[in-house]
């Protein structure tokens, strides 16, 4: 595995925390937060309270991160990595998503959030950042960030570039692809997690403002195929729909001889969402993904439709990869991931 130290790299010292979602890219100048006039997605009040997060700057530098007692890697990987298929990747990326991330990469200079990389093997990082001499060590609120820097970085990291057969996408597959078709980028940064460590949850779908007639008439069609479940729980092969104080089990169909087409997301693309309900759009869909369904964090009107899945295990994840299959856009959801705006790395 080719993992190198950040050569230019910036940690948050401001002790403020931002959710993994947050922002993907910034630029920095001066050693400063920049967000300026080209920035259009933040209000100036925005821009101006990020600008005065204080940096602070190491060169060549990995760094171990302990978050409720869990640790990870935060450093570089080359991307040749991606391209010669030792990172794995498992999801289809759109490309007016790859295409939007291209010509932010050349607005912006540097990564606010990394990739979410995921591997089998078990590293003794505890034991590490307790035996091995570190350059600096941050906290912030439940998080702490051991530094290593030069020859220290580079010890670090050997150990994983020695032990490391391959790396799982969990999050980032639309950078990892946008990168890998830029001259002037040639690494990513990536936070390297245990697999044992992370949760899958699933991702699931909303359809908004869906008429009483087009509700009847995919019922009709799920009754018609002998699609509804005669028990009532959500599991493997099975999607909960949820229409006003209605809710149907329906019974995905299996397709023989092929796993993957039997990916419960695909199948909901395909025999739900395509079929039943004259969904081709799939852009017009509102998505609830990881822990926030859990948590209620969503929002879900009178006539709205809600679809549930149940998430692939990690087993069944690592198989479909290992068999070099493709699952669809938004069919995964990986916990926790690295906080955004938190380590950055200037690219350019």
């Amino acid at each position: 595995m080719k993992l190198c130290p950040i050569s230019d790299s910036y940690l948050n010292v401001s002790g403020n925390c931002y959710d993994p979602d947050f922002i993907n890219l910034t630029r920095i100048d001066d050693g400063r937060i920049n967000f300026d006039s080209r920035v259009l997605f933040l209000s100036q009040t925005q821009k101006e309270k990020l600008n005065r997060d204080a940096v602070r700057n190491y060169k060549n530098a990995a760094f171990l991160v302990r978050r409720k007692n869990v640790y990870s890697l935060v450093a570089d990987i080359d991307i040749d990595e991606y391209k010669n298929g030792r990172v794995k990747t498992h999801e289809l990326v759109i490309p007016d998503t790859v295409q939007g991330m291209l010509a932010n990469f050349n607005i912006y200079n540097t990564e606010t959030q990394p990739v979410l990389l995921i591997h089998k093997e078990h590293l003794p990082l505890g034991e590490y950042a307790a035996k091995e001499e570190n350059d600096g060590i941050y906290t912030v609120k439940d998080t702490v960030i051991y530094v290593y820097l030069g020859d220290r970085a580079l010890r670090l990291l050997e150990m994983y570039n020695r032990q490391i057969g391959c790396l799982y996408v969990a999050d980032g597959h639309h950078r990892l692809y946008s990168t890998s078709i830029l001259r002037h980028k040639k690494t990513m940064l990536s936070c390297l997690a245990d697999m044992d460590d992370v949760v899958i949850y699933p991702i699931h779908r909303i359809l908004r403002n869906i008429d009483a007639a087009v509700f009847d008439a995919a019922k009709k069609m799920f009754q018609s195929r002998r699609m509804i479940a005669d028990g009532r729980a959500l599991k493997k092969g099975i999607v909960r729909i949820t229409y006003g104080d209605e809710t149907l089990y329906v019974r995905l169909s299996d397709i023989d001889g092929d796993e993957f087409w039997n990916n419960d997301v695909l199948r909901l693309n395909t025999q739900i969402l395509t079929v039943a309900f004259r969904i081709n759009d799939f852009s017009d869909l509102s998505f609830v993904s990881g822990n926030d369904f859990e948590r209620g964090d969503y929002t879900l009107g009178r006539n709205d439709v809600l679809l549930e899945v149940c998430a692939p295990t990690l087993c069944e994840f690592v198989g479909f990869i290992d068999r070099d299959q493709v699952m669809p856009p938004k069919s995964t959801c990986f916990e926790p991931k690295f906080p955004s705006f938190l380590i950055m790395k200037k690219y350019r």
